[in-house]
């Protein structure tokens, strides 16, 4: 026999050892009653539901789980996730919400629910998570577990398994304990119900935070518990319940017989309940682990004997074991093997992610005021604003549209986390992509310490719950990574590295690996634009097929016209424009800069912005807007062009590192006239533009915005570059190796890189001849990414600018014709539509070149852009300055896209006939707007005559004229939706593409002899059309409008696309053999074996006879 006295020396704590026995006690005095009411309960559910439901008494379901029974989402139940990314109870199609085939399940679930004491809306409810309901007719327990606490008790499957704190929780919250009661159960005011006090009783024994219990608390609580056994309605009767009265007395006065093994057994249930209590003293912990050692000291004797005749007993069953009983016993192990893998494994993962997050949290939670000032930095939600988020859409016409606008991480990722693979998120410099991405993971860590107001006010981009579909989610700054191509490197380098030791970082990455083929996770994937693969193949790093990995992209605009990134490989595109609300963002960084009359300033602020254009424009950009906050409270006031905004934020730079200041007295660039500190440091500004430059421009693209120390060392000298990094212009980052410490440096922000190297541009005009044109001929696809370079040297060198143009302006075209062999795109109208974005992207380019260059005072006949292709579909604000480009290239223009409706003064503008010997390319309206174009009184004629040099020519106005025109010998492709009448093409001999619409009519025999024509499309009137001549047609598309004659078609071995809905009687398609797609409308009767021999169709639609 043992005593509880030996345990402790200090009474207190053999008081609190009592006090746990008497749980247990209580507990099984509660046995019979319980379990006999909870099995009542199922019993009297099943009769009445198969009673109402008119069926046998026997009847039961046996195929419904919990999940079905439940729609999804259910209140604190699917909103909580696993670590498969899914919902916990609905993540396969069997587990969806449905009705129970019997009804039976469901009207039990009701019972259930009817039965529990708190029900509603506000109210927890039955604990679903506890309970199996293919069980609910087989073990009456599973639906006593409705009724206990929600988590802890999945696995427990009879009373005896289950602890006090259930069972007191099923009396108290079902309701069927009512009339079994002396007292009543309903929660009360005045004071609580002697099961609410017993319920306390344990609570107070579990979390004791010294393990001690005075001799007047262990005193009320046997007494709480004795008065509970001892209720007068049904305990006062049950045998289980008065004995264990009897042992709770025995228990107080020391009379209580305990065996040796019944004493380790407390113990060792109350150490393994206190080990995972934070609050538990270590002292206590230590004085009863001592204790379990002497017990089982007097154990071991008994145990080794019990072992011996065990080992004996099994040698001999094992002898005669057969190999069916050997094989079990293999399985049975591996099972156990399999289950400890598992649970290693999602302990594992829970320390990586519980790491992950809180190195998320220290590193991105924060951001700087203003990069001005990187130590000064703020919570990111007192600064953040809403983003504005547009959905880009790619119609059947091959056109990029702007969608609805994104409020919601659901519209990004969809309900599915699984439906995208690929989501690129677009924007230019400073408009808050990388900030965009903080905040993503700040939710997904689901921070809310703080709020942002707008934030909380416009709940956009509230769902958080749908980050939480990712069991995990990494972030990478692709800059950092340039000579690196594997993903899973990528993260090992950036994130594994910096949240294990060394010793685990090995076992860290393999665990990454299994997430990444079992979790859903998602990777963001920042700056794209900044990474080039090192072996020139990829344009996205690796990614196994195999990974459950969802990838968000950001990146510049320009790296989306990569020839290698395929349109397969965007699933979603999306554009960010700045954010919703400037006016927030800015008062918001005022909110962090002052402490007092925040309103008032903030006001004063938009005054200020509000009297300057060019600023109104600037601010649109958050990084630009939060330089010229802090340059307005700093007492600088911007008025010019962004040439000087920059020159201003280039001063503040070397404020920081210079006490000496002057001014220019004759400064090189009208934007320096404002600078303080430019002046005494302008040989080291010049290095380091040259360093930009030389950088910016290298041929080796992994090198051009982060690169070593010594890349950096062939362009700048030590002093340079100490000074660089002290002013803040550039930047440095250690990157640690087994061997070494290397050193990557960037630029601050790769407009600085971009304005310095204008800098240097505009100073050492020569380098355009040897560098610049030698970089874009080599580089073709950067054309849009030099762009900014462009418009800074506007500002700063007109006659710089001026040569850059020209050389610019060469390579417009030729990136356009490598766009379209890119995409393979036939038809005329899709072909037109992305040339014309692409011409006004160009232009836009040149017209903010122009303006910079008026913003800084250079004359009109300084400013000599030579631009070659122009698109007027474009702003109101902006026509003024593209009319002034076009007036200094009125003689060069190569191609014209205009609206005879919009600028109806611009077809007798000179430049038709002054760009008659040159003009190539002319495109009048556009297709969408001759589908919708307004009933007009009179048609505007134009004569085209002169234009003898034209390549190509659309017209799609409806109430355009033409008139005859002829000769055009150089007429590549013609496209009229317009009235055209006698149109004769007998002179167009090297026509390969025409598109004629209804408006027009040709002569007969308009086109005979037409032997380079490739592609025709007619939905005018043509009778007694012969295309026999025509021997290189591949695709024909001939309307209802049409009458086609029998051979028309014969021998025409080039022809691969035919869509016919023209009328033809007899038609022979018998040698047209390399037909892949066919088409035949109504109007059309074959011959008999026309279509013989047609081998290579590979789609095939008759509607003829």
């Amino acid at each position: 026999m043992a005593s509880l006295e030996d345990v402790f020396l200090e009474q207190e704590m053999t008081n609190w050892l009592k006090a746990w026995l008497a749980l247990n006690i209580t507990k099984t005095g509660l046995h019979n009653f319980v379990d006999t009411e909870v099995q009542q309960f199922q019993l009297s559910i099943l009769q009445s539901v198969t009673k109402t439901s008119g069926l046998s008494p026997n009847t039961t379901c046996t195929i419904c789980c919990t999940a079905n029974l439940l729609k999804c989402p259910t209140d604190k139940l699917c909103n909580k996730r696993n670590h498969s990314g899914v919902c916990k109870f609905h993540d396969t199609t069997s587990k969806l919400w449905r009705q129970c085939p019997t009804q039976i399940c469901d009207k039990v679930r009701n019972e259930i629910v009817n039965a529990h004491r708190f029900k509603g809306p506000r109210c927890n409810g039955p604990s679903w998570n506890n309970t199996s309901a293919e069980q609910w007719a087989s073990n009456h327990w599973e639906v006593g577990k409705c009724y206990m606490p929600p988590d802890g008790y999945i696995k427990v499957r009879s009373f005896e398994k289950t602890d006090f704190n259930g069972v007191i929780s099923i009396m108290l919250n079902c309701t069927i304990f009512d009339s079994k009661l002396s007292f009543s159960i309903a929660p009360q005011l005045s004071s609580p119900c002697l099961l609410t006090k017993a319920r306390e009783v344990g609570k107070a024994v579990r979390h004791s935070p010294d393990c001690k219990v005075t001799s007047a608390d262990l005193q009320e609580y046997v007494l709480t518990l004795v008065t509970l056994l001892s209720d007068s309605k049904v305990l006062i009767h049950d045998v289980r319940a008065q004995d264990a009265v009897t042992k709770l007395n025995q228990l107080q006065s020391n009379s209580l017989k305990l065996s040796v093994t019944d004493v380790s057994q407390l113990l060792k249930d109350a150490h393994q309940t206190l080990t995972q209590a934070k609050q538990v003293s270590e002292e206590s912990k230590t004085k009863m682990e001592a204790y379990i050692d002497k017990l089982e000291l007097k154990l071991n004797v008994h145990v080794q004997n019990l072992l011996d005749k065990c080992t004996e007993d099994i040698t001999k069953h094992t002898n005669t074991c057969t190999e069916r009983s050997k094989r079990e016993l293999d399985i049975h192990v591996q099972k156990v093997h399999s289950r400890k893998e598992e649970l290693d494994y999602e302990k594992a993962i829970d320390e990586f992610q519980r790491r992950l997050k809180k190195y998320y949290l220290d590193n991105l939670r924060h951001v700087p005021v203003s990069p001005l000032v990187p130590s000064h930095d703020k919570s990111l939600m007192e600064i953040y604003v809403t983003p504005k988020i547009h959905r880009i859409v790619t119609g059947k016409d091959g056109v990029e549209r702007k969608a609805g606008q994104i409020f919601k991480y659901n519209d990004i990722f969809q309900e599915d986390p699984k439906a995208k693979k690929h989501v690129f998120l677009q924007g230019e410099p400073g408009k808050g992509k990388t900030t965009f991405a903080a905040k993503l993971l700040s939710d997904w860590c689901n921070d809310c310490a703080t709020t942002s107001k707008s934030y909380v006010k416009n709940h956009h981009f509230a769902d958080v719950e749908t980050l939480q579909a990712y069991t995990f989610v990494f972030h990478i700054a692709l800059r950092e990574s340039r000579c690196q191509r594997n993903l899973t490197e990528i993260i090992k380098k950036q994130i594994i590295e910096k949240i294990y030791a060394e010793k685990d970082v090995n076992a860290a990455y393999i665990l990454l690996q299994r997430i990444f083929e079992e979790e859903i996770c998602l990777v963001v994937q920042d700056g794209l634009d900044e990474w080039c693969d090192p072996d020139k193949e990829l344009v996205l790093p690796f990614l196994a097929q195999t990974f459950r990995c969802i990838v968000l992209i950001t990146t510049r605009p320009w790296k989306m016209s990569d020839e290698r990134l395929k349109n397969s490989q965007i699933d979603c595109l999306l554009e960010l424009e700045g954010v919703m609300d400037s006016s927030m963002l800015s008062k918001n960084i005022l909110g962090c800069l002052l402490s007092d009359d925040l309103d008032s300033k903030h006001e004063h602020f938009e005054t200020y912005v509000r009297g300057n254009s060019l600023i109104k424009d600037l601010v649109l950009t958050p990084m630009m807007l939060t330089h010229i906050v802090c340059l307005w409270v700093d007492g600088t006031i911007l008025t010019g062009s962004t040439c000087e905004i920059y020159s201003l934020i280039l001063d503040s730079f070397l404020k920081r590192n210079s006490n000496k200041w002057s001014y220019f007295q004759c400064p090189p660039f009208k934007c320096f006239e404002n600078t303080k500190y430019l002046q005494p440091n302008y040989d080291h500004i010049q290095s380091i533009s040259r360093a930009a430059f030389y950088l910016l421009f290298s041929l080796d693209r992994d090198g051009s915005l982060v690169f070593s120390d010594k890349v950096l060392y062939r362009h700048l000298l030590e002093e340079q570059k100490v000074f660089a990094l002290n002013s803040g212009i550039l930047s440095e980052r250690k990157t640690s190796t087994l061997s070494c410490k290397p050193s990557t440096m960037f630029f601050i922000h790769k407009s600085i890189q971009e304005f310095l190297a204008a800098l240097y541009i505009a100073l050492n005009v020569n380098v355009i001849d040897d560098v610049f044109s030698a970089y874009l001929s080599q580089t073709p696809n950067s054309l849009f990414d030099i762009s900014q370079v462009f418009i800074f040297v506007c500002g700063l060198n007109i006659g710089a600018a001026n040569r850059i143009s020209s050389t610019m302006n060469s390579h417009c075209i030729t990136n356009l014709n490598q766009y379209y062999k890119k995409r393979n795109l036939h038809k005329n109208y899709v072909r037109t539509c992305i040339r014309n974005l692409y011409v006004k992207r160009f232009q836009d380019v040149f017209i903010t070149g122009f303006l910079e260059a008026k913003s800084n005072n250079f004359k009109d006949q300084e400013v000599n852009l030579q631009l070659h292709h122009f698109n007027f579909d474009i702003d109101e604000n902006r026509n003024c300055a593209l009319k002034s480009l076009l007036s200094n290239n009125v003689c060069n223009v190569q191609s014209l896209g205009f609206s005879t409706y919009k600028y109806p003064d611009l077809h007798g503008y000179e430049v038709l006939s002054s760009s008659a010997h040159c003009l190539q390319y002319l495109q009048i309206g556009d297709f969408l707007t001759y589908l919708h174009e307004t009933i007009r009184d009179t048609y505007t004629k134009l004569d085209l005559s002169l234009l003898q040099r034209l390549q190509k020519l659309y017209v799609y106005e409806r109430y355009v004229e033409l008139l005859p025109f002829r000769g055009f010998s150089d007429m590549k492709s013609l496209t009229l939706y317009c009235k055209c009448d006698g149109l004769d093409l007998s002179s167009f001999k090297n026509l390969r593409e025409l598109e004629l619409g209804e408006q027009v009519t040709l002569v007969p025999n308009a086109l005979y002899e037409l032997n380079n024509l490739e592609s025709l499309s007619l939905t005018c009137k043509y009778d007694g059309l012969d295309l026999t001549s025509c021997k290189k047609l591949k695709r024909i598309k001939l309307d209802e409008h049409v009458k086609l004659l029998p051979n028309a078609l014969q021998q025409l071995r080039n022809l691969d696309h035919l869509d016919l809905k023209c009328m033809c009687d007899g038609l022979d398609l018998s040698s047209c053999t390399n037909l892949k797609d066919i088409l035949l409308g109504k109007h059309i009767t074959l011959l008999p074996f026309a279509l013989r021999d047609l081998h290579q169709v590979q789609k095939l639609n008759l509607e003829c006879k």
